[in-house]
């Protein structure tokens, strides 16, 4: 697995503002080789490798790559270090999708007030920090595992494979395609709570959050006259809600 990031950072204060900034891009390819040898035959068992083998067939033999290409661009303004705005965004495009779905784009943005740092809580001797924050953004996922690291690679395509049956050789199909296959989506709402009182003797931090994610990534069940007994496809909808 090879993988490659690539960043740029400029930071900036006037007066009471505050800017950072960060641009990137983000490179990934992994690299799945496999090749399986088969030897039968063997006389005896001190030799223990090919060469002692009378017949010599060749069983797997895989090679494939996924490639996942990320540009991002993030900025976070504060005022006086009392209000704080970030915003995000991701773009980001998969191999293992086909032509018209390959790209996903995964915006987020978060506010936060520090109420510590009003004027009439900034000398307070009971309140040492006390901080509300909320935010809101998209991620998406292009992990799945069907069992075959080939389909893995290109389950948008209609794959062969050589078969050999009563001694013919020949080809038989490897998946189901699916060209439309796209990113899982995941839409994710925090508001939470930061609090420490009496010189941050007693602190700790309250969150609510829910995420809703669909378009999963799963096998389905499909007809056994297809010659399969499931297919990769977009379905389901998770939602998880909770407190922390």
């Amino acid at each position: 697995r090879i993988i490659s990031d690539n960043t740029l950072a400029y930071n900036t204060g006037v007066g009471s503002h505050e800017i950072n900034a960060l641009v990137g891009a983000t490179f990934q390819k992994r690299i799945a080789q496999n090749s399986i040898i088969n030897g039968t035959g063997y006389s005896n068992d001190l030799l223990k490798n090919l060469q002692g083998a009378t017949l010599v067939t060749l069983g797997e033999e895989i090679n494939a790559d996924q490639n996942k290409i990320g540009y991002f661009a993030r900025i976070n303004y504060a005022f006086d270090n009392k209000y704080l705005i970030n915003a995000s965004f991701r773009r980001d495009g998969s191999s293992v999708f086909g032509v018209d779905s390959k790209w996903g784009n995964f915006p987020a943005v978060s506010i936060g007030w520090n109420v510590a740092k009003e004027n009439f809580l900034v000398d307070s001797e009971i309140v040492s920090n006390l901080k509300f924050r909320a935010s809101f953004g998209l991620t998406g996922s292009e992990n799945f595992n069907v069992g075959n690291d080939i389909v893995n690679a290109w389950p948008y395509l209609a794959l062969i494979q050589n078969t050999n049956a009563g001694g013919v050789q020949g080809v038989s199909p490897l998946n189901i395609a699916n060209p439309d296959l796209q990113w899982e989506a995941s839409e994710e709402l925090t508001v939470g709570l930061d609090y420490g009182f009496v010189n941050n003797r007693i602190s700790g931090t309250i969150d609510y959050y829910q995420r809703n994610s669909d378009q999963l990534l799963l096998n389905n069940p499909v007809s056994y006259l297809t010659g399969f007994n499931q297919g990769i496809v977009n379905l389901g909808e998770v939602q998880n809600r909770g407190w922390e």
